[in-house]
């Protein structure tokens, strides 16, 4: 059976409660006043309460720390789940400014950062009105629009 923990975190939803931490802090520090956990309805037809990591009545954000994995591929499950996070986007209310916020995880190899392979290989999942923000751990966010 394979771990897919990240190496020294205590779990993986722990690495992501930092993260939203983080996230949040860097928020306020750019004047982004947000609540956690933040309930708008979603759907097709009929309507069901999505929780976005963070929002206000005119702001949605899912944030996630995803990295490269350690032999350099592409972590397959995470980015599915990146996709599902477009779809949630994708179904929620109009009016809403919408901002993904994902870890900054360069790999040399390919010269890009996670985000912009997926930017590059899923960009017809993408909706044209989400915001691709990347959280770099000294340079703060880097918008990847």
């Amino acid at each position: 059976m394979s771990n897919f923990q990240r190496q020294g975190a205590l779990s993986n939803s722990h690495v992501g409660r930092e993260f939203e931490s983080v996230v949040l802090q860097e928020l306020r520090r750019i004047g982004i006043d947000v609540e956690a956990q933040y309930k708008v309805p979603c759907g097709l037809s009929e309507k069901k309460d999505h929780k976005f990591d963070f929002g206000s009545n005119d702001i949605l954000i899912e944030c996630k720390s995803h990295r490269w994995t350690k032999t350099g591929r592409m972590p397959t499950a995470k980015i599915r789940d990146w996709e599902v996070t477009m779809y949630h986007f994708h179904i929620s209310p109009p009016g809403y400014r919408k901002i993904f916020i994902v870890e900054y995880s360069y790999n040399k190899d390919r010269n890009e950062t996670l985000l912009q392979f997926f930017q590059r290989t899923r960009k017809y999942l993408i909706p044209s009105n989400v915001e691709m923000w990347e959280l770099h751990p000294e340079k703060g966010f880097i918008k990847r629009c």
